[in-house]
């Protein structure tokens, strides 16, 4: 009996791992720049503001997102602007 309780433990915890999805890292490429690469969405919101524009004053003129989990989707996202970024990170945390 004891057996059979600890295959029904494993087989729902490899269920869970590939069902319950959970973000593995953030990478957010602005168009003029290197990749940026975070552990969380709520890490990359924070960084938003500091890549906004890099030290030699250029602007981006654009910004990849793309979200890895640890189920090994991915979720892409191409935006204009860091209004859009915000609010597609900021999607992805509800």
């Amino acid at each position: 009996m004891k057996r059979r309780a600890k295959d029904v433990e494993a087989f729902f915890h490899a269920l869970e791992e590939k069902v319950v999805k959970h973000v593995h890292r953030v990478l957010v490429v602005p168009l003029f720049g290197q990749t940026l690469e975070f552990a969380s969405v709520a890490d990359a919101l924070a960084s938003l503001e500091k890549i906004g524009s890099i030290s030699s004053g250029a602007t981006a003129k654009g910004f990849e997102a793309i979200v890895e989990f640890t189920n090994g989707d991915r979720v892409t996202g191409h935006f204009e602007n860091l209004v859009g970024l915000r609010d597609f990170l900021t999607r992805m945390t509800a």
